[in-house]
Order: C-alpha cells, then sequence, then structure tokens
C-alpha cells in the first residue's frame, strides 16, 4: 500500500485576502505503481456534472473570473463563475465518502485550526455561518455519482482533504514574531499541513501497512532548497521516529527531490516547476482556488455593502480580486469605510 499527499495554494500573491492552502491524500493498494499523470487519467477525463463539463487540470483552465467570462447564453457557468469549483468539490467529497450538511461541518472537517481566526474576521465571518454551497437540492446527484464513480477507476483512491486559511492578521503575526517572509510562510505552512493530513484519523490506521509515501508540491516562489526547512517543521513532532535519514536527491532548475523516513516509512518529498500540471497536485489547487473565491466574494459583500451604507449616492463599489495594483485602488475607495468602522491595516492588508 502506497499514500500520496498533494499541496498546494490559491491568494499566494494577492494582498488582501487569506492565502488558502490544500493537501488531498490519495491510497494506492498497488505497491509496484509508480506515481505519474497516466495513473491520474480517470480524475484529468471530462465529466458532465449537473450540466457543467468539468474535470481536474490546471485551475487556471477551469476556473474564470466573471470578468474574464465572454457574454454567451449558452454558457451554464456565466451566472456562477465557481459552477464548475463546485461541481469538482462536489465530485471530490463523494468520492470520498463526505456529506457536509453545512459549510460550517465542511470548514470543522478541513481546517479546525482555522475556524477560530475566520470567525472574528468581519469580512470572513459570514464564510463559517453561510449557508451549505453544495446542497444535494441544488446539484444533479446523479451526476455527482456518476463522475465519482469514473474517478475510482484510477488505482489512486482519494482519502482525504485538509486546507489551512491565513488571514492577513495571521500573516502579517508571521512576519513580526519570525522576522521570515511570506515564502517562508508558504513553504512552512505547506508542509505542516501535509504533516496534519498524515496525521488525519481516516490516514493514520493505514501507517501500518504503507510501503511508501510520496509527497508533492508545486515550487514555491521560485525556491530550490528545502531540506532545512523539511527538517524544521517535520524533525520536531511528537511521532516516533518523526523523520529520518533525510537525503537530497537533487535540486536543480525542475525540480528538488528528497528521500526521507516519515512515521518510519520510506518517502519521497518532490517540488516541482509547475507542479499542479500534476493532476493530484492540480485537485489541491482546485479546492484551494474554491476556498480563496469563496472568501473573497464574502470579502467583497462586506466592504460593499458597509460603502453603500455610507456613500449611498456614490457609484456601487468594484470588487477587486486582492492583487497589488488593484488592492491600492480598492483601499482608496473603501477609506470612509476603514475610517468609520477604525478598521486596522494590519487586520486587513498583508505587509509582504
Amino acid at each position: 500500500m502506497q499514500l500520496l499527499i498533494a499541496v498546494d495554494e490559491a491568494g499566494y500573491g494577492p494582498k488582501l485576502g487569506p492565502l488558502c492552502i490544500v493537501a488531498t491524500a490519495y491510497i494506492c493498494d498497488d505497491d509496484t505503481i509508480v506515481p505519474s499523470a497516466a495513473e491520474f487519467d480517470a480524475y484529468a477525463t471530462p465529466n458532465d456534472v449537473d450540466g457543467v463539463r468539468v474535470c481536474v487540470d490546471d485551475s487556471k483552465r477551469v476556473f474564470k473570473p466573471a470578468s474574464a467570462t465572454k457574454s454567451s447564453s449558452t454558457d451554464p457557468t456565466l451566472s456562477d463563475p465557481l459552477a464548475k469549483l463546485r461541481r469538482i468539490i462536489a465530485v471530490a467529497e463523494n468520492a470520498m465518502g463526505k456529506t457536509y450538511q453545512s459549510d460550517h461541518e465542511r470548514w470543522q472537517a478541513w481546517m479546525p485550526d482555522d475556524i477560530a481566526s475566520v470567525r472574528v474576521t468581519p469580512w470572513l465571518a459570514e464564510l463559517d455561518s453561510s449557508a451549505c454551497s453544495i446542497d444535494a437540492d441544488e446539484l444533479d446527484q446523479v451526476s455527482i455519482q456518476r463522475a465519482a464513480s469514473n474517478w475510482s477507476l484510477s488505482p489512486w483512491r482519494l482519502m482525504g482533504t485538509r486546507a489551512r486559511l491565513v488571514t492577513a492578521s495571521r500573516c502579517n503575526k508571521f512576519f513580526d514574531e519570525s522576522g521570515q517572509n511570506k515564502l517562508d510562510l508558504l513553504s512552512q505552512a505547506s508542509l505542516s499541513l501535509a504533516w496534519d493530513l498524515l496525521r488525519e484519523q481516516t490516514i493514520t490506521p493505514l501507517i501500518a501497512n504503507l510501503k511508501h509515501i510520496h509527497f508533492f508540491f508545486d515550487r514555491q516562489g521560485g525556491r530550490r532548497y528545502y531540506a532545512s526547512t523539511i527538517r524544521d517543521q517535520w524533525g520536531d513532532q511528537t511521532q516516533s521516529p518523526p523523520l529520518a535519514n533525510l537525503a537530497i536527491i537533487e535540486e536543480n532548475r525542475s525540480v528538488s527531490l528528497y528521500r526521507l523516513e516519515a512515521v518510519g516509512v520510506p518517502a519521497t518529498v518532490q517540488f516541482t516547476v509547475k507542479g499542479d500540471s500534476f493532476t493530484p497536485v492540480a485537485l489541491s489547487s482546485l479546492h484551494a482556488k474554491w476556498l480563496r473565491e469563496r472568501s473573497m466574494q464574502h470579502f467583497n459583500d462586506y466592504f460593499q455593502g458597509r460603502f453603500q451604507e455610507l456613500v449611498p449616492d456614490e457609484k456601487p463599489l468594484r470588487p477587486t480580486a486582492g492583487y497589488p495594483t488593484d488592492a491600492q485602488r480598492f483601499l482608496r475607495d473603501i477609506k470612509p469605510v476603514l475610517d468609520q468602522h477604525s478598521i486596522d491595516p494590519d487586520h486587513l492588508i498583508r505587509r509582504r
């Protein structure tokens, strides 16, 4: 039996909104199979899910923001830019046998460590209290089950999902306390998240039967060297042995590859340029993109509502995706809101 854990993020570049990181886990019963794109063809093959054709692919190809979507009366995703992402998440949850009655249940399962910070962030608080966004009454369950069944044709079964939602406030606290930068934050949070998923209750009972663990990451911000970060993040865990025999296999322009023992099991850790072209990493990326976009919907709703209350005669506030140039425009526009509600910029804007 083998375990594969894939990690990717959404929201690394923006100054506004959270950094979202997701890990997905897969089990293969055959010890001889080497993870490759071909082994995940079942995930990458398109399926019709509730009238929308979806597949696991690079999130930039799957998700198109409303501003980038050409008007077309025949496009079922026009009224809902998240339509494809929502359906992929629904198929993934069905494949894992997960049923959530509300987003509150979903986030408790996905990101239990971050619920408290979400609740105390006014522009994200509704993320936890809003109604379930993937509902049995909302999407055609027969097509979801059919797609999940098609995914099961892969020798690698989707077993678990874990996420981190890092608010601007927590990013800035990390910078202040560690003196490190956002690339350090991403690397440390990604490795910690992969370890958290390894210790999930659905995964832990399988560890005794594992012959190998594969960790896959998209290369992070051009960084090539990860050995010390791996040692720092995994070397002080309480499991015995948590980490042993860490060896650098290669660190070149395209890949950083390491061999080690994790929880007593031989493992490889791989950071690859364009790593999200590998289907498991792509599925993590799609989860992270969905979480980030959901967060930004609430972010924009919060500030648009308060802007309209303060200046009802002004044109409606244009939403933002949070990237640096537009973030400056957005912050100028919402200055009346920031002043009226005494919003601390350190809670809103990532400093790095």
